[in-house]
């Protein structure tokens, strides 16, 4: 097995709890309420004994959550860690963001699914401020992905018939009998009709997506291959390809062609389809910290027929940790949400007092 596909998801953080001290003869003798486990995560290790991804198809690939916080203080525990074991030479490729993440080396551990911190309890927000505070936070979510692991040095090659259907088929066949074990050249056949539609159907795009080079065959007597090349090169950019051989039955020695294309296979250091990691924005990344978060940011503010509403990661952030069950919990949202500052902009754009203002998932009125 040279390739998996592997939908991993970290464990959710518990939740913190509100929990007051007591005594026999004194029930309110402090905030007491604990903070929930923090979520499993998941590691990626390497194994030598391993050569393929087989033992991985029906390994559990979700971690488990933490359990929420306890009276007296207590936390709650933390879910247990997931350790998934890979041959070496792995490569990672996130199939949701299409970046390739790594490669994994001898004895490397990778921390590929960061487990959700719990929430605190509100024994945790005692200060001068809040002797009894009414306080407490919902556990984060834990990190999610979906994984190809696919072995370095494994050549898929997808070959497109401009013509016929059955010319890839039997192009397939001749390039078997000419490779050799040593190569690693596996083959498929694409049909020319799934580039017809808008978009490729999944059955063959997760094919493609492992494919490292494309070739085009076609018979000497087709007039139109060199309008159905114009038209499908488009296309296999826009997947990640651009560049492809040509081939034209008959035209040029198959052995050749094979060779031709075992060069390129060795210049091609990643998929195609896959972009490198670093090269596109992380822009799903926040820092789950109370001072790393940024204060301010580009809220994204729209008029609706209701009111107003507003959007952001920070602000969605916050507003799916703390719930709205008590004052002082909503209190602390509201200036978490910035919303006195999110007001005063709305009324620079026209907004008009008793309109009904939406952040994330807070509902207010501007006054």
């Amino acid at each position: 097995m040279n390739y998996i596909r592997l939908a991993l998801k970290a464990g959710r953080g518990g939740d913190g709890i509100i929990s007051w001290a007591k005594t026999k003869y004194n029930s309110r003798l402090g905030p007491a309420g604990g903070s929930g486990g923090d979520g499993g995560s998941i590691y990626l290790v390497v194994d030598s004994k391993y050569s393929d991804f087989s033992h991985l198809k029906n390994v559990e690939k979700k971690a488990p959550n933490g359990t929420n916080g306890q009276k007296d203080k207590k936390s709650g525990s933390s879910g247990t860690d997931i350790y998934l074991k890979v041959p070496e030479n792995a490569e990672l490729y996130d199939l949701n963001k299409k970046i390739r993440i790594s490669t994994l080396k001898a004895e490397e551990k990778l921390l590929i699914c960061k487990g959700g911190r719990g929430g605190r309890g509100n024994s945790s927000f005692k200060n001068a401020q809040f002797q009894a505070p009414w306080l407490y936070e919902l556990g984060e979510r834990g990190e999610s992905l979906d994984l190809l692991l696919i072995k370095e040095g494994i050549n898929y090659v997808g070959i497109i018939s401009l013509s016929e259907e059955n010319l890839s088929d039997n192009l397939i066949e001749e390039f078997q009998e000419i490779s050799s074990v040593g190569d690693q050249v596996h083959f498929f056949s694409f049909p020319l009709s799934i580039f017809e539609k808008k978009s490729i159907k999944p059955f063959h795009l997760k094919d493609l997506e492992l494919c490292k080079a494309i070739i085009l065959v076609s018979e000497p007597k087709n007039e139109n291959y060199n309008k159905k090349q114009e038209w499908l090169t488009p296309m296999l950019k826009d997947l990640g390809f651009y560049s492809f051989i040509s081939v034209v039955l008959g035209t040029k020695d198959l052995q050749e062609i094979y060779k031709e294309l075992i060069k390129d296979l060795k210049k091609t250091t990643q998929l195609p389809c896959f972009k490198p990691k670093g090269s596109t924005p992380d822009d799903d990344y926040i820092e789950y910290s109370d001072d790393l978060l940024p204060d301010k940011e580009d809220y994204q503010i729209i008029k609706v027929p209701e009111g107003w509403e507003v959007n952001s990661k920070r602000l969605s952030y916050w507003s799916s940790r703390i719930p709205q069950t008590t004052l002082h919990n909503i209190e602390r949202l509201k200036a978490k949400l910035k919303v006195e500052e999110i007001i005063k902009q709305i009324k620079k754009s026209g907004g008009l007092k008793g309109e009904t203002l939406k952040i994330c998932n807070y509902t207010t009125s501007i006054y």
